[in-house]
């Protein structure tokens, strides 16, 4: 049996785009996505998101065979961009847990489905921490 928990304190971080020495500003691609939203709050101002995103939808990863057999408990650290199309985007492992869950904690995130975070009103993209705690037992 396992247990998973979603960091959902936003943990946000703004784009440091045009960070270059060029002189010029380069204009943005149409193609490049819209910056992160950081979590409203004192030292914060707006533009920020006042709202966090939400989980709607969230299967839980199973263990590997080879976790189980070896009766890990194990946690598994990601980072995802939740866009606003409710998605989980730009998926990274910042802890591993080994033993394939990794791969298995992706890919179970890459089905979740959230209610978008919220920025002036309008669905905003910001990047959150996903906790994913295994508890294999053969």
């Amino acid at each position: 049996m396992r247990h998973l928990s979603i960091g959902c304190g936003v943990a946000a971080f703004l784009l440091a785009g045009g960070l270059a020495c060029a002189q010029e500003k380069p204009t943005p691609s149409q193609d490049s996505p819209p910056p992160f939203l950081k979590q409203c709050n004192d030292k914060n101002p707006p533009p920020c998101a006042d709202k966090p995103p939400v989980v709607t939808y969230a299967p839980n990863p199973k263990c590997s065979k080879e976790a189980n057999k070896a009766k890990v408990n194990a946690t598994v650290v990601l980072t995802v961009v939740v866009g606003t199309d409710g998605l989980a985007h730009d998926i990274v492992v910042v802890r591993s847990g080994g033993y394939g869950l990794d791969e298995l904690a992706v890919k179970a995130v890459e089905t979740w489905k959230f209610k978008p975070a919220m920025g002036s009103s309008k669905p905003a993209p910001v990047q959150i921490h996903i906790q994913s705690e295994f508890h294999c037992r053969g």
